[in-house]
């Protein structure tokens, strides 16, 4: 059977994305009223305006055809302020060709955090994937609002997928909390996976931006950050984080805001918890989308546009877990519930059987008036689901993804005695331990068989080797000095070990190795003891 080479499967990938986005562009084409208005990118632009002309008064302005806010950071303004002068066609060209250009990168660099060699196979999962990911709702309504979403999404990935020994990880991260807060949840993040100088880099260059916004804007400043602190009172349906499901079950009541603060400090640590969790196991890319999915229900305005996290967790569904019906199940399960389906929808909102058939999410199958009226309050049983859906959903992510990490323990050194005694076995048979004072001579004839457990111990250059050659895959995680450390450590507790036959390939662990730093020596040297196929008996007699 001939199989495909990976530069033909590159190639039917681009074919495939090129395919997506002509769609999208056919579909703009033919309903921009619903397709391309772009009301954010309005926004940008004349907030950018505004900052060169009236500072003082940014936050109280309402700006664009909509008439909204402006809810960005003072650095943000600064940032938008230098291409204001641009017209506002230049804009929409440019922010639609910068997201679409970036998806693909982000699935790349997703991809990377799951452990996926770079090549062409890689990339051409990444275009597939990315082809999928257009048609997702909160990529499809970044477009439609003309949001920025998926350049602070390949800040925050491109940024965790760059190695630990780089100086300058973290700044991504930084850059993109200067601009939105959101992203702050991963300095955190950062800092208890024992990436101390990232967290402490993302700090600092976060504590910059903010720094800049007091020096060249003070007044905008201080009335942004006295307003930040306050919370939101945005119950519509948009708003897909605990703040907004507390608001719209209470009403918007004056005890709101408090059940909102008790709430998102629960799941705030648990959901950190579990994500960090997750990252010291080696899921590196599942820790992302859990503390992401975290950041996102804690925030007091998360907007179904934020929640482009999914292209992440579709890569993550895809390519995470190692049966393929699951890894079917999961994407399938993404795509469902986040993807655009043409649904009728009425001018209300909730489903209109009269209505045109157009691509739509789900939760617009909850009745509403966009920012307008209170329809909210008016929900019952189904709607309540519907309507608060993507926030039901991070929720279930995360205590399933608790729940797996907690039964499915890290395997210790002392249990994996008995799983490498069962690994040693050649044809069904069990390889016996040599009799204590039994000569080499009498056992000659027992064949390689049972010889292969009974060698003698290597040498200290011979276990290096091997141990470098398998720790090879994770040389780009950490430095020359911990990784040195890291091979010693190991090489103390496998000098007993050696291959019964060649190696053909290093093993292939989940994650993208965060766990095994140097703090973590009997970690590593349990994933190499895993490598082998046959072991010797005498496990216990040299530890």
């Amino acid at each position: 059977m001939t199989r495909i080479r990976p530069a033909a499967w590159l190639m039917a990938s681009v074919a495939l994305f090129l395919l997506a986005v002509a769609g999208y562009a056919l579909l703009v084409h033919a309903f921009p009223q619903y397709y391309w208005k772009q009301i954010d990118t309005a926004v940008y632009r004349d907030g950018g305006i505004a900052v060169r002309n009236q500072p003082t008064i940014l936050y109280a302005l309402r700006l664009g055809p909509a008439k909204l806010p402006f809810i960005y950071t003072p650095f943000a303004a600064l940032l938008l302020a230098a291409g204001s002068g641009a017209s506002f066609a230049t804009w929409q060209v440019g922010q639609a060709v910068l997201t679409i250009g970036l998806l693909p990168v982000v699935t790349y660099l997703s991809l990377g955090l799951a452990g996926r060699p770079a090549g062409l196979a890689r990339a051409a999962a990444a275009f597939a994937i990315a082809a999928v990911g257009l048609w997702l709702e909160p990529v499809a309504m970044t477009l439609f609002f003309g949001q920025i979403n998926l350049l602070l999404l390949a800040l925050v990935v491109g940024d965790l997928a760059l190695p630990d020994r780089i100086t300058g990880k973290g700044i991504g991260i930084g850059l993109a909390a200067g601009f939105k807060l959101t992203p702050l949840i991963f300095i955190p993040y950062l800092l208890f996976t024992r990436r101390v100088k990232a967290a402490a880099v993302s700090a600092l260059t976060f504590a910059v931006t903010a720094g800049l916004g007091f020096a060249l804007l003070p007044h905008a400043s201080t009335v942004f950050w006295q307003s930040s602190l306050l919370g939101s009172r945005h119950f519509h349906l948009d708003n897909q984080s605990l703040n907004g499901v507390i608001l719209r079950l209470t009403h918007a009541g004056p005890d709101a805001h408090a059940y909102w603060q008790v709430a998102a400090v629960v799941v705030g640590i648990a959901g950190l918890a579990t994500s960090i969790l997750a990252s010291r196991r080696g899921h590196e890319l599942l820790g992302v989308v859990a503390c992401a999915a975290t950041g996102l229900l804690v925030s007091p305005i998360s907007w179904s546009h934020h929640y482009v996290y999914v292209v992440p967790a579709l890569v993550l569904a895809a390519y995470g877990p190692r049966r393929l019906g699951y890894r079917i199940l999961g994407a399938a399960l993404v795509a469902g519930l986040f993807g655009w389906w043409p649904l009728p929808i009425g001018s209300q909102g909730g489903y209109d059987p009269k209505a045109q058939l157009l691509p739509r999410g789900l939760l617009l199958l909850a009745p509403n008036e966009g920012n307008n009226g209170t329809v909210e309050f008016t929900w019952r049983g189904l709607e309540l689901i519907v309507g608060n859906y993507y926030v039901l959903t991070l929720l279930l992510f995360i205590a399933a993804t608790a729940c797996a990490l907690v039964l499915t323990r890290r395997v210790r050194p002392d249990r994996a005695q008995s799983v490498l005694r069962a690994r040693c076995r050649v044809s069904g048979t069990a390889a016996r331990r040599r009799p204590v004072g039994r000569s080499a001579s009498s056992t000659e004839g027992a064949g390689t068989r049972s010889s292969r457990c009974e060698r003698t111990p290597p040498d200290e250059t011979a276990s290096h080797a091997l141990v470098r050659r398998y720790l090879g895959v994770y040389r780009q995680t950490c430095s020359s000095k911990h990784y040195d450390r890291a091979v010693s450590a190991s090489v103390s507790r496998i000098t007993f070990l050696v291959p019964p036959q060649p190696i053909r390939s290093p093993p292939r662990f989940p994650g993208r190795g965060a766990s095994l730093r140097v703090r973590c020596g009997p970690t590593i040297a349990t994933l190499i003891l895993f490598a082998f196929r046959d072991v010797p008996q005498g496990l216990s007699a040299r530890r």
